[in-house]
């Protein structure tokens, strides 16, 4: 179940749910954006869907008319960072629907559970069905919609709920608007907040930089299929075994690292789906405070297998420091001559 946490029956014009004598399918299907007459007064606010959904499906060619709020999305883009990226696809008028058999759950519901026979599906505006992320990307390319929508904005496990446990004590974000991405403070209940805390969206220190120009990428590639065969586009055909990302999710680690496409490759940016990390942050984060482990981070919202998070950029802390790592080196002030990174450094001697 999705959403509330109710499971409501979708209901089709050509069916009267209360009549005895309608047919009855083998699979029940719930509404993904199902809303109870008295929602939790602290749960989010979700925005209607813009554009009737029309589950009865007409034969047709996908196009920009498929998605009627599409020019109304565009110029709402910044509120939509704010959002839970799998929630995009709802406030763009998709239905998330989610399918068992109700024989099995009469019998066993957790073995149903266990055994993965839960079906998730979409449904657009046009009622176009959409099955998998195979399907999802033919429909975004029909209707020309990367700006707004993507393919990881999909998720179709259904133990991915779109709607989190509602939190408390949310402050202001602590990237100050660095980020699109609000990152949200999660203060404690005595009201304690992270103690000269500095928020940085770039890596710092920056280290030496290999080379200058064009010449760094030796490589680029010129798709017009979004960069998703190794075979095709030489920047993903550069990673060990052409095991790049799957529908722009990591399924699986590749120690020797990944390459993406970089700012001299001539693919569509928008639909290149080999570049992941360099969006930025995407996720909705929470710092919080542990119980004895000081402050940590966490996302807000549940996340699919794969999804990219934030970047890493420090030294892995551990109990007991391993005999053959190297204990990390002390920079001094008069190393380094700008004065804001001095005033870092003496943060970091401290």
């Amino acid at each position: 179940f999705i959403s509330t946490g109710e499971l409501l029956p979708a209901t089709f014009p050509d069916q009267d749910p209360a009549s005895p004598s309608s047919p009855v399918s083998p699979f029940c299907l719930f509404n993904g954006l199902g809303v109870s007459a008295t929602a939790p007064a602290d749960r989010d606010e979700l925005l209607p869907p813009l554009a009737p959904v029309q589950l009865e499906y007409l034969p047709h060619q996908c196009c920009k008319d498929c998605l009627p709020s599409l020019p109304r999305m565009l110029q709402s883009t910044t509120s939509l960072s704010c959002q839970n990226p799998l929630k995009v696809p709802l406030l763009c008028g998709f239905k998330r629907l989610t399918a068992m058999p109700l024989m099995s759950t009469l019998r066993d519901a957790e073995g149903l559970e266990d055994n993965g026979d839960w079906d998730v599906m979409y449904k657009a505006p046009c009622g176009q069905s959409l099955r998998d992320f195979d399907d999802v990307m033919c429909f975004l390319s029909a209707t020309e919609s990367y700006d707004v929508l993507q393919v990881d904005f999909f998720t179709f496990s259904h133990f991915v709920q779109l709607d989190p446990m509602p939190g408390r004590h949310h402050s202001e974000d602590l990237s100050r608007g660095k980020e699109s991405t609000p990152v949200e403070l999660c203060v404690g209940d005595a009201g304690t907040r992270p103690s000269e805390f500095r928020y940085r969206k770039d890596r710092w220190p920056h280290g030496c930089f290999l080379s200058r120009g064009p010449a760094l990428f030796r490589v680029c590639c010129d798709c017009t299929d979004g960069c998703s065969d190794a075979k095709h586009c030489a920047c993903v055909a550069m990673t060990t075994g052409g095991r790049g990302y799957s529908h722009q999710r990591l399924l699986e680690p590749v120690p020797s690292g990944l390459y993406e496409c970089g700012p001299w490759c001539g693919c569509v940016r928008s639909r290149c789906q080999n570049r992941l990390v360099q969006r930025g942050l995407r996720v909705r984060l929470q710092v919080f405070q542990t119980e004895d482990r000081g402050w940590g981070v966490r996302c807000r919202d549940d996340l699919d297998r794969g999804t990219f998070v934030c970047i890493y950029a420090g030294v892995v802390l551990q109990r007991v420091q391993s005999p053959v790592e190297l204990p990390p080196a002390k920079l001094f002030a008069a190393d380094v001559p700008s004065d804001d990174e001095v005033e870092v450094v003496t943060e970091w001697l401290a």
